[in-house]
């Protein structure tokens, strides 16, 4: 081959990795939380092996994303009834033992205690004397007390109740919001002062257009006139178009006038010496300012 013959080069396109699917942020924290959780019991030797194994099943340690999310959004769902069940659960758990009561002591075994004496009557002539009713005491029924099963306090419940613990924003202290305030007032002060200069430059700005136009027009009167002297004094008037004179237009300057921005019933206006109202954005005018009502008028 020769040094001058072009070659073929083959590129060959890389195929794109596709990226797996992984757990949000959101619920990674759950996952996180749960697995540190049984690990610690499973330390404290409070869980077995298989106690172990069957704690990373319930959290979906090794399952796909797809359950994992699954698992956690009937978690929150759930979350409002798993933190009912908590909160009565510690309440019962807290709760103080009832005091002894002091026994009574026990009537021996075939007493009985007699009934309330009622009147007695008067047996009839010749009747055989009645013996007295006797009251015989109901035993003592035993109330059943209700004690809940540790076992059954669900495991999940706790750990979606302490990944969903928020923890207090810190307070700002005094000298913190003191600083705020002044920066926000600086800040308000300087777009004041920014508005304001931005005013005064479009109002020179326009004055400044006027006298260049006015100069451009002068100056181009001048240059006709010097043309059409040159040429009566060659001659050559004839071939000359006449130069009509335009009339002269008076450049009116816009006078300056000097205003404040002041709030009235919660809007800013623009108010100069004379107490008269302009808008902000459009500098027109909207009415005269009454100092003792605080209102405007619309009398412009």
């Amino acid at each position: 081959m020769s040094a001058n013959t072009p070659t073929n080069t083959v590129v060959v396109a890389q195929e794109k990795k596709e990226k797996k699917p992984t757990l949000s942020a959101k619920y990674s924290k759950f996952l996180i939380f749960g697995y540190g959780f049984v690990k610690s019991l499973e330390a404290q030797g409070a869980l077995n092996a298989e106690g172990v194994e069957a704690a990373f099943e319930e959290l979906k340690l090794m399952s796909s994303v797809e359950d994992q999310t699954q698992l956690y959004e009937n978690l929150l769902t759930q979350s409002k009834e798993s933190g009912k069940a908590m909160r009565k659960f510690i309440t019962l758990r807290n709760k103080p033992p009832k005091a002894p009561r002091a026994k009574k002591p026990r009537a021996k075994k075939g007493a009985t205690e007699p009934a309330t004496a009622a009147p007695e009557t008067p047996p009839a002539a010749g009747a055989a004397e009645t013996p007295p009713a006797l009251k015989v005491k109901a035993p003592r029924v035993k109330k059943a007390t209700l004690v809940e099963n540790d076992s059954e306090f669900d495991l999940i419940g706790q750990i979606v109740a302490a990944a969903n613990t928020v923890e207090a924003a810190p307070t700002k202290t005094k000298e913190e919001k003191e600083a705020e305030k002044v920066a926000a007032k600086a800040a308000k002060e300087a777009a004041k002062v920014a508005a304001k200069e931005a005013k005064v430059a479009e109002k020179e700005a326009k004055v400044a257009e006027k006298v260049a136009e006015k100069e451009a027009k002068e100056a181009k009167k001048v240059a006709d006139k010097e043309a059409k002297a040159a040429a009566k004094a060659v001659g050559t008037t004839a071939n000359i178009p006449k130069v009509e004179e335009e009339e002269e237009e008076e450049v009116v300057e816009d006078e300056e006038i000097h205003t404040e921005e002041v709030v009235i019933d919660g809007k800013s206006y623009l108010v100069d010496n004379e107490n008269n109202v302009y808008s902000v954005d459009t500098h027109e005018p909207v009415g005269t300012f009454n100092v003792e009502t605080q209102t405007i008028s619309a009398d412009l």
